[in-house]
Order: C-alpha cells, then structure tokens, then sequence
C-alpha cells in the first residue's frame, strides 16, 4: 500500500516538474478557454502571476473585451493545430497556431520566454491574415 502511494506521489510531482517546462501547455490552454467562451480565463491563463484585480480594472476589461469581440466575430471555434514553431535556443520560442471558427480562422502567435524553471508569455497576438502576423512577429524581433 504505503509503495502504491509513493508511486503515485513521485508520478505526481514528475508531471509537475514536466508541465513547468513545457510551453506548448500555454497556448493549449489560453486556446481551450476560448473554446469555452470564457475570455477573462483565456487572458488571466497567459499572465498567472499578475495580480488578478489588474482584469478587472478599466485596461484589464478592455484587453478581456477586445480578445472576446474579435472571436465572437469569427464564430464558434472548430479546431486548432499549431502551424509553426520557431526556438530560439533553449529558452525562446514563437509558437503560432490557426484557430479554426465558424466564419474565418484565426492565426495566433505566442512569444515565450523561460529565465529560469517556468515559461512566461512575453506577448501573444492574433489576427485573421497569417501573411499580416507574421509581418508584424517579424517586425518585433527586429
């Protein structure tokens, strides 16, 4: 029994450690949230470690509001894949993903940064046009 628990236990604490270092975790979840209409946890997911009351001031709201209007737009989500990854070293990456809606996709881009054990969100954008975002991920890097 007490080895069954231990088991457990250590198989527990390994999927912690793993989760923490895998990136592609953000998006999935920021993407499920959208899935489920629920903006406000679609945002609070990219930023954990920013205090929640920021969501609910006026510039929180609006960032909520724009993410939930623009999807709203495209209509009901179908499906998603992520359709590049570019790593830079072990510690940056740019991830990008179509959104399939109902009336258009969305391309969705990801900027990731790990300075030590967890990944962060540096800054996320989406657009309809693929060409437009990759113009503009382009653009910062510069």
């Amino acid at each position: 029994m007490k080895k069954t628990i231990l088991l457990l236990v250590s198989m527990a604490i390994s999927n912690l450690a793993l989760g923490s270092d895998k990136y592609e975790e953000i998006p999935e979840k920021f993407i499920g949230h959208i899935q489920e209409k629920d903006f406000k946890k679609a945002v609070e997911s990219l930023y954990p470690h920013q205090d929640k009351s920021y969501f609910n001031t006026p510039d929180g709201a609006l960032v909520i509001n724009k993410l939930k209007s623009d999807m709203e737009g495209y209509g009901n989500y179908k499906y998603h894949e992520r359709i590049s990854e570019e790593k830079i070293g072990t510690r940056y990456a740019i991830v990008t993903y179509i959104v399939g809606m109902q009336f258009r996709p969305a391309y969705m881009s990801f900027k990731l940064y790990k300075p030590e054990d967890k990944w962060l969100v540096m800054s996320y954008r989406y657009n309809h046009n693929l060409k437009t975002l990759k113009k503009q991920n382009m653009e910062d890097s510069e």
